[in-house]
């Protein structure tokens, strides 16, 4: 093992014993109240780090029959999930060796992300079994593992159909492959089996062991092709998304009320931005009304990639200013690019809505607030 590995599993085994430290204390000072509250402290800063020992040890005592210690339990492992990665440290605690940890990882799941986390843990717990035996039989699976945590991304932000939807093809996937290579095995036992007698006839001699380890070798390669167009199409959906959020961000800090300047007073590159967004707004509907989800998808992202960033890298300046022509630009694209992605993103589009544009729009939900007024103006013109 090299020294990096080594360093690497004593980090790992102090944090469990330091996680194993904190549980006991936690329990002991639960009725201390100032030892109590340098116990959260410490266990706060432990998680910091690396939040999976934390986590499992909180979620062991998650239905302690003390209630106060499960009601305290309960708070603390809510301030870690405020953090991505200490829900992902949950999510990943659904296939935890010790029953009562999983079984309170799909608990508390359920409690934040709804019902459907019962179904997506079942689907994950079941995925990760049937991956473990692959590797102990050398079946490729590394891009089955990426479309798995491809699938967790998609659950923590919120896109449960879509989690749901690759959990369950990355079942279908690894048990085709398992049947594949039970088939090939088979084939190929049969044909040494048989190799003597058919030697003996003259009709077996060595070459035929190149064709066998070709057609082993593409069935090692064969897998890369299943999964390749979902992985590519979330990476393209978790690029929309990123963008979409770091431009209501920008929207948040330069706007304390909806902008109103009309398109008649806007400057020049600002209004030819909004015209060039008209068009792939346009795009973008035709192919989402044509069930072309995964254009559709690509065609917003390049828009966000390429013309909005140039965009914005020449209006930066301008926006943090506070120059109302380039901030009402910035707001205008932010929104029609949500109402966008709201067709082929749905809950990821109705979460930056209620976090950014619910503030300045009297609609409740992305999917029924109207086309910002320059954009119609632009749009009948």
């Amino acid at each position: 093992m090299s020294d990096s590995g080594e360093n690497a599993n004593q980090a790992s085994f102090r944090r469990r014993r330091e996680a194993e430290k904190i549980e006991a204390s936690l329990i002991r000072s639960i009725h201390i109240p100032g030892e109590r509250t340098r116990i959260e402290k410490r266990i706060l800063h432990q998680a910091a780090e690396d939040p999976s020992e934390i986590v499992a040890i909180l979620l062991h005592n998650y239905s302690h029959e003390n209630k106060r210690i499960a009601r305290e339990v309960r708070k603390l492992l809510d301030r870690l999930t405020e953090d991505r990665k200490g829900m992902m440290a949950v999510l990943d605690n659904i296939v935890n060796s010790n029953r009562d940890i999983r079984d309170a990882a799909v608990q508390y799941l359920k409690e934040k992300r709804g019902i459907y986390a019962i179904t997506y843990a079942a689907f994950l717990e079941h995925t990760e079994l049937l991956v473990a035996l692959a590797r102990s039989k050398d079946i490729p699976v590394s891009d089955i593992q990426a479309l798995v945590e491809i699938s967790k991304e998609s659950f923590l932000d919120g896109e449960m159909m879509e989690a749901l939807k690759d959990i369950a093809a990355s079942i279908d996937f690894i048990k085709h492959r398992h049947r594949a290579a039970d088939q090939l095995k088979g084939y190929v036992t049969e044909m040494l089996r048989m190799a003597p007698d058919l030697t003996r006839l003259g009709v077996y001699d060595e070459r035929i062991e190149e064709p066998l380890k070709r057609a082993i070798n593409a069935t090692k390669m064969q897998p890369l092709d299943e999964t390749k167009e979902i992985i590519e199409i979330r990476g393209v959906e978790s690029s929309i998304r990123q963008s979409l959020d770091k431009m209501s961000k920008a929207v948040r800090a330069s706007h304390k009320i909806k902008p109103t300047l009309q398109v008649e007073q806007m400057q020049g590159d600002d209004v030819m931005a909004i015209v060039k967004l008209r068009d792939v707004m346009a795009s973008v509907t035709q192919l989402t009304v044509a069930g072309k989800r995964s254009e559709s998808l690509h065609t917003l992202q390049d828009y966000i990639k390429n013309d909005y960033s140039e965009y914005y890298s020449r209006a930066k300046k301008r926006v943090e200013a506070g120059d109302p022509s380039a901030s009402m630009t910035v707001y205008v694209i932010g929104l029609v690019g949500l109402k966008l992605a709201s067709a082929m993103m749905p809950q990821t589009a109705e979460d930056i809505y209620q976090k950014c544009y619910r503030f300045y729009e009297s609609e409740p939900s992305v999917h029924i607030v109207p086309w910002p007024e320059a954009m119609r103006k632009l749009m009948a013109g």
